[in-house]
């Protein structure tokens, strides 16, 4: 999955990602970590994700 977003970006994975797409990635990060927070919540709380 993740694969597939670098290459939508238009993003290489590689030796160079943090240095050069540093934001790139941390808002990847911040995105995957909001959704498994909500899902997390939707368990907690007895809904469906």
């Amino acid at each position: 999955m993740m694969l597939a977003v670098f290459m939508a970006s238009n993003v290489a994975p590689g030796e160079t990602l943090f240095a050069e797409h540093g934001d790139f990635v941390s808002g990847l990060y911040m995105a995957l970590f909001m959704m498994n927070c909500h899902y997390w919540c939707c368990l907690q709380h007895g809904g469906s994700p």
